[in-house]
């Protein structure tokens, strides 16, 4: 029996191993996704172009950056440079406000922009004015092509250069003429390589990355073409760009990062809930009884009762004038500000015009007031008269 069993492994795993075979036997796709990075070496890549660097800009730094540029030039120290190039390649490049701000104050210290892409989006293309067109679409199924070469004489060949498998045939529209210097086209006389002059320095456009890919450079040799295009940049320290790359790596958050796994998005939900079920139910009861703090009782209306009922029983109505007087001479001193006092003479026409008071209202009021003062004693009925008239000056007077 055991034997039996034996002769199954062996024979399941001769099987397995032929088809591994038979698999890794079939010729592999080309990959031809335009990764246009230096760490791949697919024909969409930059490989070749990296390593050639040394070559094109001997005894110069390389320097990697996979950060946005709105921090990059802080953290590296470079806020102030002006003896670099920035070398950018990619599919798309789309660079934010900040990022577009930092990339032309970078190129107006009199540093150098080298950017290929088919397709330039967002604050800088605005600022630089330029706008991309396409004729059509290259794939790796077709052997058709575009044919470049350059403006200047010393640079332009004889024979245009020929590329295949261009990916995205892309053109420069519109640009600005009175700040951009025509270097390179296709052979239907078409801007494919521009210079735009910011500040001390500038910025290169190439609208045709796929000429500095692994396989742009090695088609035909036409890595010709790609040092003659390079050949515009100084003799310096070169910015490798990696963060403009389609499959670069994103800096996400903590909470990012816990939606890319179903275990710990549910890990993340459970701890979620159960805070706010704990807070909710195992908190009820433990909480201290709150004391009840009653509202401060208004006693002003007692307090003004109790005092009318005083003068009311004492029948003291000399004072009460007295008091009303002043306080009437108080109101026209705080709120208009008027030099009125007991001991002086009072203006009646100045009260008039500064409280808004009729003249015969205030003459009649003043008028009232000294016949009670020189009285020894007033009556209830004179009182009364007295409220009805401090009750009409209220009414005149202006808010």
């Amino acid at each position: 029996m055991k034997k039996q069993y034996i002769k199954y492994i062996v024979a399941a795993v001769i099987l397995l191993l032929i088809g591994v075979l038979v698999i890794n036997s079939k010729p592999k796709k080309t990959d031809w996704s335009p990764s246009f990075s230096s760490r791949g070496k697919l024909p969409y890549g930059t490989y070749v172009l990296k390593q050639r660097l040394g070559d094109i800009f001997p005894e110069q730094k390389v320097r990697v950056n996979f950060n946005s540029y709105y921090t990059f030039f802080n953290e590296q120290g470079l806020e102030n440079d002006t003896q670099s190039n920035l070398l950018i390649i990619s599919k798309e490049v789309e660079p934010d406000a900040l990022e577009s701000k930092r990339l032309m104050e970078y190129a107006a210290r009199g540093n150098r922009l080298f950017i290929s892409c088919a397709s330039l989006r967002g604050k800088l293309a605005d600022t630089l004015k330029v706008a991309y067109d396409y004729s059509s679409y290259y794939l790796p199924t077709k052997t058709d092509g575009g044919n470049l070469n350059f403006v200047h004489p010393k640079l332009k060949r004889a024979k245009d250069y020929s590329f295949k498998h261009l990916y995205q045939f892309a053109f420069f529209e519109k640009f600005d003429t009175t700040k951009t210097v025509l270097i390179g086209t296709d052979d239907r006389q078409r801007a494919v390589f521009i210079e735009v002059k910011v500040g001390k320095g500038s910025i290169f456009l190439h609208s045709l990355p796929a000429v500095f890919s692994n396989y742009g450079l090695l088609y035909q040799q036409n890595d010709e073409y790609a040092a003659k295009c390079l050949s515009y940049l100084p003799k310096q320290t070169i910015i490798w760009d990696e963060y403009f790359k389609p499959d670069r790596v994103q800096n996400t958050d903590l909470f990012r990062y816990l939606q890319t796994d179903d275990a710990l998005r549910a890990a993340y939900y459970l701890l979620v809930v159960g805070l706010v079920l704990f807070f909710a139910f195992g908190t009820k009861r433990r909480q201290r009884a709150i004391q009840v703090i009653r509202r401060p009782v208004n006693a002003s209306l007692e307090f003004i009762h109790t005092v009318g009922r005083l003068y009311f029983r004492r029948k003291n109505n000399h004072d009460l004038v007295s008091k009303q007087y002043a306080f009437l001479l108080d109101h026209f001193r705080t709120r208009y500000y008027l030099h009125v006092y007991p001991e002086q003479a009072i203006d009646i026409e100045m009260v008039s015009q500064k409280t808004g008071i009729k003249h015969k209202t205030v003459m009649a009021l003043f008028s009232k007031f000294n016949h009670l003062l020189q009285q020894p004693s007033v009556s209830d009925s004179e009182l009364i008269d007295l409220n009805h008239q401090l009750e009409k000056m209220k009414d005149e007077e202006q808010l």
